[in-house]
């Protein structure tokens, strides 16, 4: 398994933040859904082989490029959900939150197979339609049990 860095618009997260207030959180939706897949798209074709399954660890912003290599390279797909991903994208990007969850539904339904890291997770999945099996985040007991 290896790990690659993409770069994209937000590499340097403080100017980006800030061109991204003054400019109405258009260079977040222009990285986010043009730049980034495209880019992870040519990552993920330069070191896949047969076999291979792509993980998106998001369910909108990485399952992009994870569905359009699917058609490519007949690979596939898990998808992890932490949480409510068009809650937290229509209010960081002033969007409509309708828009998000449609994209959400559209992407996780090509998925061959969803992991929920929580049953709460799994509950707001299954009230669209979309199921999805629990593996809950690990813990180190040892580094966090009781006092």
């Amino acid at each position: 398994m290896s790990v690659h860095l993409v770069k994209t618009l937000r590499i340097n997260s403080k100017i980006f933040l800030y061109v991204n207030y003054l400019l109405f959180k258009i260079p977040f939706l222009l990285d986010s859904q043009v730049l980034f897949p495209k880019k992870v798209a040519g990552e993920v074709k330069r070191h896949f082989t047969d076999g291979d399954v792509i993980i998106a660890m998001n369910s909108i912003i990485e399952m992009l490029p994870a569905v359009q290599l699917r058609k490519e390279l007949d690979a596939k797909i898990i998808s992890v959900v932490h949480g409510i991903s068009p809650m937290e994208l229509s209010s960081y990007t002033n969007s409509s939150h309708l828009y998000w969850q449609r994209l959400e539904n559209k992407m996780l339904l090509q998925a061959d197979a969803i992991v929920a890291n929580g049953y709460d997770t799994q509950s707001y999945l299954a009230s669209h339609g979309i199921e999805s099996i629990v593996v809950p985040n690990g813990v180190d007991t040892k580094k966090f049990g009781q006092p």
